[in-house]
């Protein structure tokens, strides 16, 4: 299974699940992954992004009111953070099980809740974990972690959101163009008015 297919089975998922928005403050939904920063030397290709506050604040300024890029800057308002964190391995085996279990305790914490996971035995696949933090009334962080035999993706989106327009990150803020589609039609998110 490629891990454009397993992000669908992720947000057809997240909007059967939860579609609300909750206006809420939500800063303890940060992961820390500071622990993967020895894998830069080893990777092929590295993502970092890390987006504060104020730097999304200052990244909507520049926002156009086009289709698009409005639904990205209402999308957002209110986040306190989108951090990426990607790596790409010559070789399989250049993380470890260690790596991937030091993220998953962060999420076992109260709070945090896993929506989904898709495990391939494929070798050439890999395996994705989604999980969000909310309490009873507000969604407070996303943490999506994808690990293949030669790639990591780790992405922690900290503050409401509204899940079921989660799709409109794709391509945007260092979050990978992957196809995404809209789990009512089945088409994709983001129409092409051309």
């Amino acid at each position: 299974m490629s891990a454009k297919l397993l992000f669908q089975y992720l947000v057809v998922s997240l909007c059967l699940g939860v579609t609300v928005t909750w206006p809420v403050v939500a800063q303890d939904a940060r992961l820390d992954y500071s622990h993967l920063d020895r894998l830069a030397d080893k990777a092929e290709n590295v993502v970092d992004v890390t987006l504060d506050e104020s730097l999304l604040r200052l990244a909507s300024r520049f926002l156009s009111a086009e289709k698009e890029e409005a639904a990205v800057k209402e999308l957002i308002q209110g986040l306190k953070g989108i951090f990426v964190r990607s790596y790409t391995f010559d070789q399989p085996g250049s993380y470890t099980a260690d790596d991937l279990r030091i993220i998953r305790d962060q999420t076992n914490k109260a709070g945090w809740k896993r929506l989904m996971g898709v495990r391939s035995k494929r070798q050439s696949s890999g395996n994705l974990e989604v999980y969000m933090m909310h309490d009873d009334r507000t969604v407070r962080g996303v943490a999506i972690l994808a690990a293949g035999p030669r790639q990591l993706t780790v992405v922690n989106i900290v503050g409401p959101i509204d899940i079921a327009k989660l799709r409109d990150l794709e391509g945007q803020f260092g979050i990978p163009e992957l196809g995404i589609e809209d789990g009512e039609s089945g088409k994709k998110g983001k129409e092409e008015d051309e």
